[in-house]
C-alpha cells in the first residue's frame, strides 16, 4: 500500500491533495553497491520523462527506485508520490489506487481523465512499482498521463519493460560478488554483495567467515533479497553451516511479508507471470548449470524443428522479462540461468511430464 503523508498541502485544484513532503515511503535499509546506478537514474529523470528499471524478482528494484525518489524528492515542485501495484488484481483498479495515492478525495471514483487533469500543471516524479502484473494497462495509462500532462514524469519498476516510446530502461544486474580466491575479510568487503549481506547479519562478521559469507555470495548469485533472506538465518545456522546447506539446496525462510516472505515466494511470483511456452522453455534450461548459446538453448526446448519459431518467441520473452542473463556481448553471445532461477526452475521440471525426455536430451547434447 502507498505511505499517506504525514503532511498535506492544498494546491491550486480543488480536487487533489498531494503530499508535499512524504509521497514516497521511507527506505528501511541502506543500499550497497547502487549508488552509481541511482545517480545514473536520477540524471536521466532530469532530461527523460519515462524511466523504467527492469530485472529479476529479488533483484531489488524498489529499492533503488525508492533510493532515486528519496534522492530527487526536492527537485520537484509537488515531490514524489509512490503507487505499489503489486495488490492490484486487474487494471481496473489502476485509476482509484492512483487517485488514494495522490490523496484525492473519493479515490474510488476518480477516473483516469480525472487525475490527468488534477495533474496537468503540476511538476512531480510519479513512481509506479511492481508493473509486471498489469504491464498492458500500466503502459496505457502511463501514455494518457504523459500526453496529457506537461510536468509529470514516472520512474517504473518492473520484469519487463513497458513498451512506451521514449521510455528508457535500466536492467538492474546482480551485486557484484566475491570471487573463489582465498580472501581475507577487508578484502571479501570490497565487494557490494558481501557488504549487504554482513549490513543484514545483525553482527560484526568474524575474520573467519571471510570464506563463508564469499562462498554465500556466490551460490546466491548476489541478488538481494536472496542475500538478506540467508543472512536472517546466521543467528540460527551460522555463517559456514549455512554455507554448506546452501550447497544442498535452495531453502531460505524469512520474516519478510506478503510475495517477499522467501525468495521462493519472489521467483513464484516471476514464474506465474510468464506464458506457458516460456514456462516450459524456462524448466528445459535448468539442466544447463554453465553458459549456453541460443543454439544449444533451441536444441533443449524444441521437440522438433517446426517448434523452433514458438522455441525463439519463449526465448525472447524470458530475456524481455529478466530470466535470463547475458554473459557476452561478442558474436558468439551466451546465456545463463542465475543459480537461484535454475534451481526453482529445476524443481518445477522434476514435478512435470517433461523431466525424463529433457534429462535424455541434455545428456545426449
Amino acid at each position: 500500500m502507498a505511505c499517506m503523508p504525514t503532511t498535506q498541502k492544498a494546491y491550486t485544484t480543488s480536487m487533489v491533495w498531494l503530499p508535499q513532503q512524504d509521497g514516497a515511503p521511507p527506505r528501511a535499509t541502506r543500499i550497497h553497491g547502487r549508488e552509481t546506478v541511482v545517480d545514473m537514474l536520477a540524471a536521466e529523470l532530469a532530461l527523460r520523462r519515462m524511466v523504467t528499471v527492469t530485472g529479476t524478482g529479488g533483484i531489488g528494484k524498489t529499492t533503488v527506485a525508492l533510493a532515486v525518489a528519496e534522492h530527487m524528492q526536492r527537485q520537484w515542485r509537488q515531490g514524489v508520490v509512490y503507487v505499489d501495484l503489486a495488490p492490484l488484481a486487474d487494471g481496473s483498479r489502476l485509476a482509484p489506487a492512483l487517485a488514494a495515492a495522490l490523496v484525492m478525495e473519493r479515490p474510488g471514483q476518480r477516473t483516469l481523465d480525472d487525475i490527468t487533469a488534477a495533474l496537468r500543471s503540476h511538476h512531480m516524479l510519479l513512481v509506479l512499482d511492481s508493473c509486471e502484473r498489469l504491464v498492458d494497462d500500466v503502459a496505457d495509462m502511463a501514455d494518457i498521463l504523459l500526453e496529457g500532462t506537461q510536468g509529470l514524469r514516472l520512474l517504473a519498476t518492473s520484469c519487463e519493460p513497458l513498451g512506451l516510446p521514449g521510455e528508457w530502461v535500466v536492467q538492474l544486474p546482480p551485486l557484484a560478488a566475491p570471487p573463489g580466491d582465498a580472501l581475507d575479510m577487508e578484502q571479501v568487503m570490497h565487494w557490494p554483495a558481501a557488504r549487504l549481506f554482513a549490513d543484514r547479519m545483525g553482527r560484526d562478521p568474524g575474520d573467519d567467515e571471510a570464506a563463508g559469507i564469499a562462498d554465500i555470495c556466490r551460490r546466491l548469485d548476489g541478488i538481494p533479497l536472496a542475500l538478506e533472506l540467508a543472512a536472517a538465518n546466521v543467528g540460527v545456522l551460522g555463517v559456514r553451516a549455512l554455507a554448506r546447506r546452501l550447497g544442498d539446496g535452495l531453502s531460505l525462510q524469512g520474516g519478510q511479508a506478503g510475495r517477499h516472505r522467501t525468495m521462493e515466494a519472489a521467483l513464484d511470483w516471476s514464474y506465474a507471470l510468464l506464458g506457458e511456452q516460456e514456462r516450459q522453455l524456462l524448466r528445459r534450461l535448468s539442466p544447463m548449470r554453465r553458459g549456453f548459446s541460443l543454439d544449444e538453448a533451441l536444441h533443449l526446448g524444441a521437440d522438433s524443428l517446426a517448434a523452433w519459431p514458438d522455441v525463439l518467441d519463449a526465448f525472447a520473452g524470458l530475456l524481455r522479462q529478466s530470466m535470463l542473463a547475458t554473459i557476452s556481448d561478442t558474436d558468439a553471445r551466451r546465456y545463463r540461468l542465475l543459480e537461484t532461477t535454475r534451481r526453482y526452475a529445476a524443481a518445477r521440471l522434476e514435478e512435470s511430464h517433461d523431466y525424463q525426455r529433457v534429462m535424455a536430451r541434455y545428456g545426449a547434447m
